[in-house]
């Protein structure tokens, strides 16, 4: 198959011109993608310092929180019962 010069060139021009649309859609889905990361990041960061805590998580701290005072109050019972011969007055 022969080609003119001119025709070589036009094809030449029409490939690269794909290439170059491809590249560039490309290049623009990945700057998309980064600044939808960083919105998400920033919209996290607002949200951590700003928003007060969830239900969940005021739950989740006075469970913690009593599971811990309900040990040290069984601890110093023991240790009352062990030191001492009667039972405390109370429940």
């Amino acid at each position: 198959m022969y080609c003119s010069g001119n025709s070589l060139i036009f094809i030449l021009a029409v490939i690269y011109s794909e290439a170059y649309n491809e590249a560039a859609a490309l290049a623009s889905k990945q700057q998309e993608k980064k600044e939808t990361t960083s919105d998400a990041a920033l919209v996290d960061e607002y949200n951590k310092k700003k928003r007060s805590k969830s239900s969940v998580e005021k739950h989740q701290e006075t469970a913690r929180s009593s599971s811990k005072r309900k040990s040290k109050q069984e601890r110093a019972k023991e240790e009352w019962e062990g030191q001492h011969l009667w039972k405390p007055w109370g429940p």
